[in-house]
């Protein structure tokens, strides 16, 4: 499975969309969002290479430099809709289930309208920006992209354990009231922490188009997959790498089945049926885990408010000594 660069292109993308959940979790926000801030950084990532594709930027330089002002355009587009989610779920304090999912179905639904009306029905690939970092052709720079996410777990857990402001989004996430007591001021903490998951954001962005080539308006879904992985590894960062690595071979088997001939022609002839099938894993394993999820934090939700609406029972008076 290595000899090409896919799963480890998976493997990544799956990886950097965890951990920008995990940021916005750390300050007690659901980032239910992360969908359509992947969608929104897809977009830019592939609009700007879509617009200049004919302005004839053919010298080496100026491919990097359309690479770089991709990677820019798509960071500012994960800042503009991770800050729009920010406003509603911090400043107005709406539901950030809600707020999520509206997020995720308008910006797919701008970002498939902008995609069909400027490509004229037909959707973005790549653009000229790839003419510079062809991932899927070269393996090194795919490995060097993995190496450098690797690098960043040990970062991310001394920024959380070791750094002042890590403790204190960590604290946040834990007891915001108590927090709040001691004048630390709340909303700063979550702002930074969105905003430190934006890297991330666009990190995967990058990956999936190198991944998928073709962008029509929509992430496929890997948003809600990272965010059930970070559910699953219980914000463990190794645990973060495992399922994430787990769930990009789930996808890898998918498609060498749907390439392989096999002998037995009963198997050839039902072989696109069991590739749909392994593939619906990846979007029924996370359904059942954020279904999990949302019960028990409902249970103990329940518990805490039946612990709080409990009679307390009087102390008895100490019986005197004759």
């Amino acid at each position: 499975m290595f000899d090409n660069p896919e799963v480890l292109l998976i493997i990544g993308l799956l990886m950097s969309t965890a951990l920008a959940v995990l940021f916005a979790e750390n300050v007690g926000i659901i980032n239910i969002g992360i969908e359509g801030q992947l969608v929104a950084g897809i977009f830019g990532y592939t609009v700007l290479g879509f617009l200049t594709k004919d302005a004839g930027w053919n010298d080496d330089y100026l491919k990097v430099l359309r690479f770089v002002l991709s990677v820019i355009c798509a960071w500012i587009c994960v800042i503009l809709a991770t800050s729009l989610f920010g406003f509603f779920v911090i400043e107005l304090r709406m539901d950030q289930i809600l707020v999520g999912i509206a997020f995720n179905i308008i910006f797919t639904a701008l970002a498939t309208f902008g995609v069909y009306t400027l490509g004229n029905g037909d959707p973005f690939n790549g653009g000229p920006a790839n003419e510079f970092v062809e991932f899927r052709s070269s393996f090194p720079l795919v490995l060097f992209a993995i190496f450098l996410l690797f690098v960043s777990l040990p970062l991310i857990y001394n920024f959380f354990f070791k750094t002042k402001p890590g403790i204190r989004i960590r604290a946040i996430g834990k007891n915001a009231n108590a927090v709040k007591i001691t004048g630390i001021n709340l909303n700063y903490y979550r702002y930074l922490s969105l905003f430190l998951a934006t890297f991330f954001v666009t990190l995967a962005a990058i990956f999936f188009i190198q991944y998928q080539s073709l962008f029509n308006g929509s992430a496929r879904g890997y948003g809600y997959l990272g965010l059930a992985i970070l559910l699953l590894s219980n914000r463990r960062l190794m645990l973060i790498l495992f399922f994430s690595s787990f769930f990009a071979f789930l996808y890898q088997i998918a498609n060498q089945l749907a390439v392989t001939n096999f002998d037995w022609e009963w198997l050839n002839d039902n072989k696109n049926s069991f590739t749909e099938l392994l593939l619906s894993f990846n979007f029924i394993i996370p359904l059942f885990v954020m279904i999990g999820y949302g019960a028990i934090k409902r249970y103990r939700l329940n518990s805490i408010r039946a612990q709080k609406q409990k009679p307390k029972t009087p102390l008895r008076p100490n019986h005197q000594k004759n």
